[in-house]
């Protein structure tokens, strides 16, 4: 019974009968170069990487990984410690530094000269790696040195330079680099190590399970010190990402009980909520949800803090945005916000510069959005806790509203351009 399991277990897990450890190393040692066409097949990646990261496009950002000639010095490292190969080790490690280098200078070039200085969500989700990215690495770097190592061709290479996205990160740190944004560099380059240290490590480990014959003798002070080594390596790399999960975790629990306890709260009354969102950023943290309905009160509100105080998030300031006034209401407006909105209603009629800027709004939005035919700009006026104004933009589209993505992106481009922290805008 025990041989028939672990001849039926051989059956379904068998590595060795199939793999090619001569061909392996001969086409892992070729490919580490980067000079000549591989260079250039880096920049192109590079330059198409970050088109697709600048537009938010993901298909682009796909053809630019499978491009991407990062992976073969990444492969050299690990293969080169596990057979004791001090020429592959040495080449992968000035290659791989070359492509790094070259890599983020084309990124930063391209974001230097861009025209879209906000980063794009494809840029921010490279920002915070985590522990979650470590096991995308290991596991993917798993499965491209097991394909590559078989004597037949297999499939699964593209899927592992997508996966495992190497050019990405590299990019959204030449973004950081060239908007000078040490937080985007720090969190993108991080993730780009992380997977270089782990497919790697992937690379070494299933060398070392396959037998790969070694080319020099590894004497214990050699193999001690490569064991340190690659133990150092592993705990510098895994413990930032253990503390980012932690954090992504800490938020999405904080995100869970505000629109539990909170947003929830606002639509059980029978109002309307129409957006919510968390500003980490800003001191105090706030959550500024804006809503239609009735006027919530003073009570209310209270009762919003005590919830998150009891769930242990009590350093958050609610703030509450109505977007529905009564003509009651609007008689008890403060002078200030009753001048904000005649500026509203009159905004089209003044002829100064502020009309002129509008006007060339219009033409920069219609250089990149043609079907957008005509822009309104005016203030809303919120009362809640106190009264707040905030600018408004509509869009009136030919055919089809604006997709969600590219009015986000317009949306980044718009506050910049108006110098406003927060906007409105939407499609008539």
């Amino acid at each position: 019974m025990k041989n028939f399991i672990q001849t039926q277990f051989h059956s379904l897990f068998h590595l060795f009968d199939t793999t090619d450890a001569p061909k392996t190393i001969r086409e892992i040692s070729d490919g580490i170069s980067m000079r000549g066409y591989n260079l250039w097949i880096l920049i192109c990646a590079a330059m198409l990487a970050s088109i697709g990261l600048d537009t938010n496009s993901t298909a682009v950002i796909i053809g630019a990984m499978l491009i991407s000639p990062l992976m073969s010095p990444i492969l050299g490292v690990g293969l080169g410690l596990a057979i004791n190969d001090q020429d592959i080790l040495l080449r992968s490690l000035r290659n791989l530094t070359i492509a790094t280098v070259a890599s983020l200078a084309t990124s930063t070039l391209y974001f230097w000269v861009s025209p879209l200085s906000e980063p794009t969500a494809e840029e921010l989700a490279r920002t915070q790696p985590n522990l979650l990215d470590v096991m995308v690495a290991l596991f993917g770097g798993v499965a491209g040195i097991v394909a590559g190592s078989r004597s037949e061709k297999t499939n699964a290479i593209p899927g592992v330079a997508i996966a495992t996205a190497l050019m990405p990160p590299v990019c959204t740190a030449g973004f950081g680099l060239a908007h000078g944004d040490w937080r985007i560099f720090g969190g993108a380059f991080y993730l780009f190590a992380i997977n270089a240290v782990f497919i790697s490590l992937a690379t070494f480990a299933v060398a070392k399970y396959l037998r790969f014959p070694l080319k020099e003798y590894v004497n214990d002070t050699v193999r001690k010190r490569v064991r340190n080594f690659i133990y150092g390596t592993l705990i510098v790399t895994l413990i930032p990402s253990i503390y980012f999960l932690y954090t992504v975790y800490k938020n999405n629990r904080e995100k869970k009980i505000i629109e539990t306890q909170v947003v929830n709260e606002i639509t059980k009354r029978g109002n309307e909520v129409l957006k919510w969102e968390i500003h980490r950023e800003l001191v105090p943290r706030q959550v500024k949800i804006y809503y239609s309905g009735e006027q919530l009160e003073e009570p209310q509100m209270e009762e919003f803090n005590k919830s998150l105080r009891l769930n242990n998030i009590p350093d958050y300031e609610i703030r509450l945005f109505r977007m529905n006034l009564t003509r009651e209401e609007i008689s008890e407006m403060s002078n200030e916000a009753v001048q904000n909105l005649l500026k509203t209603l009159n905004v089209n009629q003044r002829p100064d510069s502020t009309n002129r800027t509008q006007t060339n709004i219009l033409k920069e939005i219609q250089a990149l959005y043609p079907q957008v035919k005509q822009v309104g700009f005016g203030e809303v006026v919120f009362i809640g806790a106190k009264t707040d104004t905030i600018s408004q933009v509509l869009l009136e589209v030919e055919k089809r509203p604006l997709a969600p993505a590219d009015l986000n992106r317009l949306n980044n481009y718009l506050k910049i351009r108006l110098r406003k922290d927060t906007l409105l805008l939407r499609n008539l």
